[in-house]
């Protein structure tokens, strides 16, 4: 448009230099030139005033428009962060309550955890009490194995409310404790017996937990009762760890003897009950009996 302009600039002063060279002429063709000139230049005039004015006027809509769309878009940038930033807020707030409500109901887990706990302790002294009236060695020993059972069971519900995962507990410390237990219970007749825990820190779920700790507790139970009734140097040994297909393999072993070979399947013995019991609740068990030693294979 620039160049347009420039164009009729030029037309018209080349225009008005001929007039000028030419003004002392006063011919009828020279007039009627003159005449036709002057037209021409009013008209180029006339049009580049348009034209200027419609540029003009097109540059001031355009801008006009630029601007509106510059302003609207600022508009919806402001209105875009603020939404951004209550929706931040908002969020905060409810994550806020979400840490809020999820101590709350850890709190509450760990109160479940420790009055099961509480509970079942207290049927454990209820145990230990009634063992204090019992004259029959049988029925004391019965007894003394309930309240170990239980002390198995209390103890799960005792770590998790002591740890911070409330979900899992950590099977090696959990066999360091409830073995010390089962041996302290069996006073004199468990001198000379160790526990030696061989694993790594593995950590478990509760519904898989307590049956393991269960097992366990029969299992150290038997070897305590059957294998080592010579005073000597006796070890119960547990191992667990996970394999290449994330199965669970426990091994619970002693060096005692083997009294406990002859102890019938169909018996009363809640040993010989637990381990008929997981083979249809917590997996596929293998077991066997040597001479020298018991050993006992649970893959989970």
């Amino acid at each position: 448009m620039r160049y347009f302009i420039l164009f009729y600039l030029v037309l018209f002063l080349v225009l008005l230099i001929t007039i000028f060279i030419f003004s002392e002429t006063n011919t009828v063709e020279w007039q009627e030139f003159l005449v036709k000139g002057i037209n021409i230049s009013m008209l180029a005039t006339v049009t580049l005033i348009a034209l200027s004015i419609g540029y003009r006027t097109n540059r001031l809509k355009a801008d006009k428009a630029i601007t509106e769309q510059k302003n609207i878009f600022d508009q919806k940038e402001k209105d875009n962060a603020e939404r951004i930033k209550r929706a931040a807020i908002e969020l905060e707030k409810t994550n806020g309550l979400l840490e809020i409500q999820n101590a709350k109901n850890e709190v509450l887990l760990k109160e479940i955890h420790h009055r099961v706990k509480n509970n079942l302790q207290t049927i454990s002294s209820l145990l230990s009490l009634q063992s204090k009236t019992i004259e029959d060695q049988g029925a004391l020993d019965a007894v003394q194995e309930s309240q170990n059972r239980v002390t198995s069971m209390a103890l799960i519900h005792q770590k998790l409310y002591q740890g911070e995962n409330l979900a899992a507990i950590e099977m090696r410390d959990y066999f360091e404790t409830i073995g010390r237990e089962i041996l302290n219970s069996f006073g004199e007749k468990a001198n000379g017996v160790t526990l030696d825990i061989n694993m790594s820190e593995i950590e478990l779920d509760v519904d898989t937990a307590i049956p393991i700790g269960l097992i366990t507790n029969e299992l150290i139970t038997i070897s305590l009762k059957y294998a080592f009734n010579q005073k000597g140097n006796g070890k119960i040994s547990i191992t667990m760890n996970k394999d290449e297909n994330n199965l669970i393999q426990l091994r619970i072993a002693d060096n005692g003897t083997n009294q406990s070979a002859g102890m019938s399947e169909g018996g009363s013995d809640f040993g010989t009950i637990v381990s008929q019991f997981t083979d249809d609740t917590i997996g596929r068990t293998s077991r066997t009996n040597h001479r020298a030693r018991n050993r006992y294979y649970y893959q989970i």
